[in-house]
């Protein structure tokens, strides 16, 4: 590890900023959010829907309301853009923390395809529960399989919007408990609930916790209702069920035209995308089958409560405990985020972290950080790429460390930067990743044509790797595009067991 120098512990998540203990948080039944990028969790209705508790039955009641008014102004909507604005369209409330962006809490909100997506939607939603009792409720997540385009980011963000009330509520009730006066503000929240008198979303003041930093108000979500990865009635869902959903409809003439209809439209070998295609369509004609399906999930819905809280307390797990602990130990016991410059360079200062980085991980325990309490790894490069932002970016250094999408040459997970002209692009790769040599052998091209600095002033490449074939493998790559010993590659080994000692590259 490199010298100790004590920092003052960088404040990331909602506990450091508010001076609550992550206990309390828990206990409460909310999240310890970080307030440096989302946490990849987001709402599912279905867990609102299949609540016992009193509070969620209002929350799906208030939700079916509106939709049964937008349903009602939709054609009054149609070509009124004011009014579609109104009551169609919305922002998406940053101030949970939670959702798909890995570079801030700033997602993209819900705009006109939305909105039409959603006015289309209405009626085959609303009308779900039937006369024969196919589905025992209404379900907004319905709209992700009979509309194209509308996933599970836009259906939490929607969700999150029409109970944004109730949030402001929770969270003010944990600050009156727990959180110094000081660190509250009265604040208005804007849209806050609905006036169907007035046709209007109305604002409401409540105190809550406020960064004076950011300008902005925070709010806790209960963690009952979250999820991770998917919501229990999804498209993918759907349509990995959709080839055994004819056998479960009992009108056999019904099911006989349902496998004429996919047999008719599915090519000769078909790829994901022809399935996808063919379901979708399929989903249009027979609509049935989607409350079938719906019924289906309703049926298993303990399992959904299951599965839903086994995969937050991994992300909980790996983006709040082992993020957080890693920040702690890298802030006491190495200069990782030191407050003076340490480096000539941006180049220097990305190589110096990362090394700092590859000893806490190798050599100091660090590699703990990418399993969660039941041993399981974290599962893409996406998820290790989120983890690293929590930890890189949790304080400022001398050099600006920023995460940055493209920089013109490829996407990038970070740039540290010293002014305008110096500049260093950092990305974090799995070894396991199937289109690593892809990656890697493309930005040795770009580099190659644009005749600029090299691969290895100007670009770091850090590879992770968990165990000896997946070492191998990467160096038999790096070997073939005759990168192996550039500056500008690091391999870090995050394995439980013994590291190979070719590892120390």
């Amino acid at each position: 590890m490199a010298k100790k120098n004590i920092h003052t512990t960088p404040k990331v998540y909602f506990s450091d900023h508010f001076n609550v203990d992550r206990s309390m948080i828990e206990d409460y039944g909310a999240v310890d959010i970080s307030l440096v990028a989302d946490i990849p969790l987001f709402i599912d209705p279905f867990l609102i829907f299949e609540s016992d508790k009193e509070e969620y039955k209002k929350l799906h009641e208030s939700i079916i309301d509106y939709l049964k008014f937008l349903k009602k102004m939709a054609p009054l909507a149609h070509d009124n853009i004011a009014m579609q604005k109104a009551w169609f369209r919305f922002g998406e409330v940053k101030q949970n923390w939670l959702g798909f962006s890995k570079n801030s809490n700033r997602g993209a909100g819900l705009g006109e395809r939305f909105a039409r997506s959603l006015s289309s939607g209405l009626g085959k939603i609303l009308d779900s529960i039937d006369d024969k009792g196919l589905a025992r409720g209404v379900h907004l997540e319905k709209l992700c399989i009979i509309e194209e385009g509308v996933g599970r980011d836009r259906i939490s963000d929607f969700t999150v919007n029409l109970i944004k009330g109730y949030l402001a509520e929770y969270t003010e009730k944990f600050a009156k408990l727990y959180i110094d006066n000081k660190l509250v503000k009265e604040v208005s929240v804007e849209r806050a609930f609905f006036n169907y008198r007035t046709r209007r979303w109305m604002p409401k003041k409540y105190k809550l916790p406020y960064i004076s930093s950011y300008s902005s108000y925070v709010l806790l979500t209960p963690v009952d209702i979250l999820t991770k990865d998917d919501t229990w009635i999804s498209s993918a869902s759907f349509y990995s069920e959709l080839p055994n959903l004819p056998n479960a409809v009992e009108n056999e003439e019904l099911r006989l035209a349902v496998n004429n209809y996919i047999n008719s439209l599915m090519p000769d070998d078909p790829v994901a995308s022809d399935k996808k295609e063919v379901y979708l369509r399929t989903a249009k004609k027979f609509p049935e089958l989607v409350d079938v399906y719906i019924r289906r999930q309703e049926d298993s819905g303990e399992q959904a409560v299951h599965q839903s809280l086994s995969r937050v307390q991994y992300a909980k797990d790996i983006f709040t405990g082992n993020a957080k602990d890693a920040i702690n130990r890298l802030s006491h016991e190495t200069n990782f985020y030191a407050d003076t410059p340490q480096s000539q360079s941006s180049f220097e200062e990305a190589i110096r972290r990362v090394h700092i980085l590859k000893s806490f991980i190798e050599d100091n325990d660090g590699y703990k950080c990418f399993f969660d309490r039941k041993g399981i790894r974290i599962h893409n490069e996406d998820e290790l790429q989120r983890l690293f932002k929590l930890i890189w970016v949790a304080n400022k250094s001398h050099y600006d460390v920023n995460p940055e999408t493209n920089h013109g040459r490829g996407p990038v997970d970070f740039v540290v930067s010293f002014g305008s002209e110096d500049k260093t692009y950092v990305e974090f790769k799995l070894a396991s990743n199937t289109k690593l040599r892809n990656n890697l052998s493309k930005q040795v091209e770009i580099y190659q044509k644009a005749d600029i600095a090299s691969l290895d002033t100007k670009s770091l490449k850090v590879i992770l790797f968990f165990d000896e074939d997946e070492y191998r493998r990467v160096n038999m790559i790096l070997e073939e595009l005759g990168i192996k010993n550039s500056n500008g590659i690091v391999m870090i080994d995050g394995s439980y067991n013994n590291k190979p000692s070719g590892s120390k590259a």
